[in-house]
């Protein structure tokens, strides 16, 4: 039964598992999204909207939860977790199957295990404890895979899957596309200084920035990097035109400053688009083999070089999309890495 919410990273891995066909398993989901926040970019940021809004979604998820295991026989539950102040929403969930001895699999949907594991803070506590209690751990990067090896025996690595399609970008086309939040944690503050210099040197591209803005950001920016005539913010768009602008785009940068495994890249891979991500989270073992280019968080100068790399040579972004395409298929397609997360539960079921 996989506990994921509706909308964000998490929820389109839920919608994938849910559609995998398979025989063994009766599925149940449970939305654990946190709505509020979710929709509202100028929430994410405010601390006391993020806990008023997560204390309300979490006993509205735990009575959902309760609900479900009262009206079906549940051996085991695939609990997805963003950490964070999610950790006592997951210790609650993980505390219930404890005591009706149901099978738990407790799956990291973010990167920042190896600095938690660094930091000793609250998080990492509450993580520790939580893990404790858990039959199987699923991690999506490697780094946190070995992290986390050396407190359990039980941690298993499973990339995010992605549904095999046959969609192409425009590798030939002159368009750069960002699609994410529009906070400075992606990036984008440098992202925008970048360009202001990229622009110059190539006047015949430009870039659209996809995702909802948060407009206290925004306004914080100087308005010289706003203003360019080359640079275009959409807002909010539905997963299908985000997905029509990204395939007319040749190149996708990522700019974040932390990520677990973003699946904009793995969409990005899929299309064949040429990808400039950060060197954090699971993001380098997804664009290795020259599969993309890697650059550093907070480095207006990586982004300069990596995109003008790209923005001045066909051929070089026709050869990454190409190897992104290949790579994606070969590693990260649903049937394959949905048959992990089967076999997973079959053997802590049988």
């Amino acid at each position: 039964m996989p506990l994921a919410p509706s909308v964000g990273g998490i929820a389109t891995w839920g919608k994938i598992v849910s559609s995998y066909r398979q025989s063994d398993f009766e599925m149940f989901y449970v939305d654990s999204s946190i709505s509020q926040v979710s929709k509202n970019p100028q929430s994410r940021n405010n601390i006391f909207v993020r806990v008023w809004t997560g204390i309300k979604a979490s006993i509205k998820t735990i009575k959902s939860f309760k609900q479900c295991l009262r009206n079906n026989e549940i051996y085991l539950v695939h609990l997805t977790s963003s950490g964070s102040l999610g950790f006592f929403k997951d210790s609650k969930i993980i505390k219930i199957c404890n005591k009706k001895h149901i099978k738990i699999v407790y799956h990291f949907h973010f990167g920042r295990i190896p600095l938690l594991l660094k930091a000793k803070n609250w998080e990492y506590r509450k993580m520790i404890k939580n893990c404790k209690k858990v039959d199987s751990i699923i991690t999506i990067d490697e780094l946190s895979t070995i992290s986390l090896k050396k407190i359990f025996n039980n941690v298993i690595y499973i990339p995010n899957p992605i549904k095999k399609n046959n969609t192409e970008c425009n590798i030939r086309s002159h368009n750069i596309i960002f699609l994410g939040w529009v906070i400075r944690s992606k990036g984008v503050m440098e992202l925008l200084e970048a360009w202001s210099e990229l622009s110059k040197r190539y006047s015949d591209w430009k870039l659209t920035i996809v995702g909802p803005i948060n407009d206290n950001f925004l306004n914080s920016l100087s308005p010289s990097l706003i203003s360019n005539s080359s640079l275009f913010f959409t807002g909010s768009l539905s997963h299908e035109s985000a997905m029509k602008k990204l395939q007319e785009s040749s190149i996708l940068i990522l700019p974040s400053y932390s990520e677990g495994f973003p699946n904009v890249i793995l969409e990005a891979m899929m299309c064949g688009v040429a990808i400039v991500g950060t060197n954090v989270g699971a993001i380098p073992e997804m664009i290795s083999e020259k599969s993309g280019l890697l650059i550093k968080p907070k480095s207006v100068e990586n982004i300069i070089e990596s995109l003008s790399k790209l923005m001045s040579s066909d051929e070089e972004r026709i050869e990454i999309g190409h190897n992104a395409k290949k790579r994606v298929i070969s590693l990260y397609e649903a049937d394959k890495v949905c048959f992990q997360y089967l076999s997973l539960w079959k053997n802590l079921t049988n």
